[in-house]
């Protein structure tokens, strides 16, 4: 499993982790960086991540584990849009590296 909060609290790239090790990965667990809050739209590393899943032929889990800022229906519902949003400019531009 990959951790994209603790890998950011430990000073490593999510991007080039995923990207080095997409076929020992079985769960990637996404939160926001810094916060460990819900997903927010136009958060650069979403679509990368995705990239780098979808080259690395990744076949496991996407989870969230964050806060849920005392409404779970709606930190579900932010992060949910901006997964939306990022596949959608990772389906915008396929072959992006």
């Amino acid at each position: 499993m990959l951790d994209t909060h603790h890998l950011e609290a430990e000073g490593v790239d999510s991007v080039q982790a995923v990207t080095d090790h997409t076929l020992l990965t079985g769960c990637l667990q996404l939160a926001a960086p810094g916060t460990r809050g819900p997903l927010t739209v136009g958060d650069h590393r979403l679509p990368a991540l995705l990239q780098a899943l979808r080259r690395g032929g990744f076949t496991g889990w996407l989870t969230l584990e964050h806060t849920q800022d005392g409404d779970s229906p709606r930190a579900a519902a932010r992060s949910w849009a901006a997964l939306a949003d990022a596949a959608a400019t990772v389906a915008q531009h396929p072959l992006s590296p």
